[in-house]
């Protein structure tokens, strides 16, 4: 983790489209190193019906740390202050939760090694325990029930996923990819992807529920699906650009109407520190705050608009470069009179979204 940070820090460093392949490819496979035999748990069992029983797996700090190291992860990766919420950045950057990758990552194992001779082997020892005499233990039998084991638990979870792949694709084709490796392979791959993101997109819908029936504030981060069309708004992004942009969807931003920032800085109110009449909000800044009417029109010239929503979303990289030039935000200071976020510019790319 030390080295992860050494690549980059919320304005220097890896663009955020390089510090996901680095994560991918270094961080989480040593996380997720022989996940099939440690990582036993099934974050998808409360979506099963009731007579799931799933014992003995991992216990509730274990999945905890596993969280909080996800979340360590995602506040480097991303450049987010501290406190921003976990979920979010998840989904802003198009990570998968940590526990649903690693329950991808081992059903993939058990899938591709389900009918091989030591899983066979394993099973075979586990049926004979249940069958066979009852060790003793201060004069009591030990209950060594089979359908109560979490590996059977899981070995029948991958049976089903396999029936859902012959179903899917066929019988004839099944048979015949599971005679190549390489397609064999590809095929589960491709299945237990879209098995996360479904209970990702799912988790996400509850998460966006809870935060409805708490009250809390919508921010642009918590509208729509849980899917990779977030990392459309970052493309072509420096650090410091995908860092703000960042911070003004979650809204755990260095404004005063973040209650962090206010509670670090010692500021009382949320007033705008520019018209005074005003909550300090991203929306305030872009589109009303009346102190910077003259800078908003080089804004409006470059996008077109002055919609906060699309300022959000298709023009995110506008609003942000704007943002950094002119919202006065202490720690972009070093970095706002660069020549890519001076005004009047044009637009560098447009973000169209849905097919």
């Amino acid at each position: 983790m030390a080295l992860f940070k050494r690549f980059s820090g919320p304005t220097w460093g890896s663009n955020l489209d390089h510090q996901r392949q680095l994560y991918r490819g270094k961080i989480l496979s040593t996380i997720s190193y022989a996940a099939p035999a440690w990582f036993i748990h099934d974050p998808t069992d409360s979506y099963a019906d009731e007579s799931y029983n799933f014992r003995f797996g991992l216990g509730t700090t274990a999945l905890s740390l596993l969280k909080s190291l996800q979340i360590e992860c995602m506040l480097v990766l991303s450049g987010a202050r501290k406190r921003t919420s976990g979920t979010s950045l998840e989904s802003e950057t198009h990570i998968t939760p940590i526990l649903l990758k690693l329950h991808e990552l081992s059903m993939i194992h058990r899938c591709r090694n389900y009918d091989s001779a030591p899983y066979l082997l394993m099973n075979d020892k586990r049926l004979g325990l249940r069958s066979g005499p009852k060790p003793k233990k201060k004069g009591r039998a030990i209950a060594l029930v089979l359908e109560t084991h979490p590996y059977h638990q899981l070995r029948l979870l991958a049976a089903e996923h396999l029936a859902a792949i012959r179903v899917e694709i066929g019988t004839v084709a099944y048979e015949a990819k599971w005679q190549n490796p390489a397609l064999r392979d590809a095929c589960l791959k491709e299945f237990h992807q879209r098995f996360s993101l479904v209970y990702a997109q799912r988790d996400w819908a509850a998460h966006q529920s809870a935060r409805a029936s708490q009250g809390k504030f919508r921010y642009p981060a918590h509208e729509g699906k849980f899917g990779e069309h977030t990392l459309k708004f970052y493309f072509g992004m420096p650090r410091e650009q995908s860092t703000v942009s960042e911070m003004m969807r979650t809204g755990h931003i260095p404004l005063k109407s973040c209650y962090d920032y206010r509670k670090v800085t010692g500021f009382t109110d949320g007033l705008c520190r520019r018209c005074n009449e005003h909550w300090e909000t991203v929306e305030h800044l872009l589109c009303h705050c009346k102190a910077l009417s003259a800078e908003r029109q080089l804004l409006h010239e470059a996008a077109g608009h002055v919609d906060y929503k699309l300022f959000m979303t298709v023009d995110l990289e506008l609003a942000s470069a704007w943002a950094l030039r002119y919202f006065e935000m202490e720690q972009f200071e070093h970095v706002k009179n660069r020549q890519r976020y001076q005004f009047p510019r044009k637009r560098t790319h447009f973000v169209r979204i849905g097919p």
